[in-house]
């Protein structure tokens, strides 16, 4: 007899993703991606006393619209998956941003003290430039005078 309904019985050559009815003993049904790694996990894990009612109760879930139901979840689940990789990847790119910026802000404060110190350096020539090529100019010292 073919078993396409009972995964943790002999012969199983049904879906190993779907629908199952009993994967944890206080489920009535749930999605699984691979059974047979629930089945290893209850062969392996689970108390012997438990392991042949467990794999006795799988139960391959064969309704449609519930199908359906499962697949529109599974693609909502990988679209969001995808989505919350693309967040993190942003919030890593954003991170590196901001860390980028206060470096260049750092750097931006640091030419901003040398360039500062150049024009207060190079006051006396800055002054005898003007004077050179605007003798008649309104320079007080302080400010430009309009008078």
């Amino acid at each position: 007899m073919i078993n396409t309904l009972y995964p943790g019985r002999p012969n199983y050559t049904g879906p190993t993703s779907g629908i199952f009815a009993f994967v944890h003993h206080e489920v009535l049904a749930e999605s699984s991606h691979n059974i047979n790694e629930r089945i290893a996990y209850i062969k392996e894990h689970k108390p012997t006393n438990e392991r042949e009612s467990r794999l006795y109760h799988l139960l391959y879930i064969d309704i449609p619209e519930l199908a359906k139901a499962y697949e529109d979840w599974d693609k909502a689940c990988k679209d969001w998956e995808k989505a919350y990789k693309d967040w993190v990847k942003a919030n890593e790119d954003l991170d590196k941003a901001r860390k980028d910026c206060d470096k260049a802000s750092e750097d931006l404060d640091k030419a901003n003290e040398d360039w500062d110190k150049a024009l207060n350096n190079f006051k006396l020539e800055i002054l005898a430039y003007v004077n050179k090529h605007i003798p008649d100019h309104k320079w007080d010292g302080k400010e430009l005078r309009f008078k």
